[in-house]
């Protein structure tokens, strides 16, 4: 799902809940950004806080999205679960990402919380939480589309937990396509987009991908070109398989895969 440090200073690997905003250290705020020190949990990670009127019965005002489901390429099911590993020399990455059994109300919509929590270890050293985040997604019933409504993100820097956030209708954010539901081969579409902050598009390039992971083989994967058209420098690809979700991201892998 847009927000991650990992995701700008290594060009989006394995995260695409949190690409496209550059880190907090590299730029300076933008107006209608709220960043602050988050309060941390059991003080090791910022507590998750999630609206309070994201009650079920509001689904009603927008009857053309669901939160719950499978999409071509994803199940949106509380309770799945994905693991990526990506190691270079020392280094090791891990992420996790989770569909959890909450929900959030944007523009007009209950959406589902994805969550992603990123870790890293280098050499002898204990691994390291370094981002947690999460992103509020819905499935059109019409088109099958997986569509973005916002994110939020926080990230560990210099020691103390800062938090970014963006969402559909605020501050002229807009809706995007996190995953197309009936991909063609050169499809081009939006994934997010708030002025200012985050411009992510996606380029179908293939529909047709085997991809070999330490949790198996793939076949028939969707092949995602990620890219900003205002930074040629933030291209990587991501591979979806049909039925299970993300399963490889630049140097990233899936290492296992829990279905609810």
């Amino acid at each position: 799902m847009l927000l991650s440090h990992r995701a700008v200073t290594r060009a989006g690997g394995c995260c695409p809940f949190f690409h496209g905003m550059e880190p907090l250290e590299s730029r300076q705020l933008l107006s209608g950004v709220a960043v602050s020190e988050m309060a941390l949990d059991n003080g090791t990670a910022p507590q998750t806080t999630l609206s309070a009127d994201a009650s079920p019965q509001l689904q009603r005002t927008a009857p053309l999205y669901v939160n719950t489901g499978t999409q071509s390429y994803f199940l949106l099911k509380p309770g799945c679960r994905w693991e990526y590993l990506r190691t270079a020399g020392t280094k090791r990455e891990r992420t996790v990402k989770t569909v959890l059994s909450t929900t959030r109300l944007v523009d007009g919509v209950v959406t589902r919380v994805l969550k992603e929590a990123h870790y890293t270890k280098t050499g002898s050293k204990p691994e390291q939480l370094e981002v947690v985040g999460e992103a509020y997604v819905a499935i059109n019933t019409k088109t099958g589309d997986m569509v973005a409504f916002g994110q939020k993100a926080s990230y560990l820097v210099a020691g103390k937990w800062v938090t970014q956030t963006w969402l559909a209708g605020k501050n002229g954010a807009t809706r995007g396509v996190f995953l197309p539901g009936k991909p063609k081969v050169g499809n081009d579409f939006t994934k997010f987009l708030a002025p200012g902050e985050i411009n992510a598009h996606g380029l179908v390039v293939s529909i047709r991908e085997t991809v070999t992971t330490p949790a198996g083989t793939f076949k028939n994967c969707l092949k995602i070109k990620n890219y900003d058209p205002t930074d040629p420098g933030t291209v990587y690809f991501t591979y979806f398989a049909p039925g299970v979700g993300e399963v490889a991201g630049n140097s990233d892998k899936l290492t296992s895969f829990t279905r609810a």
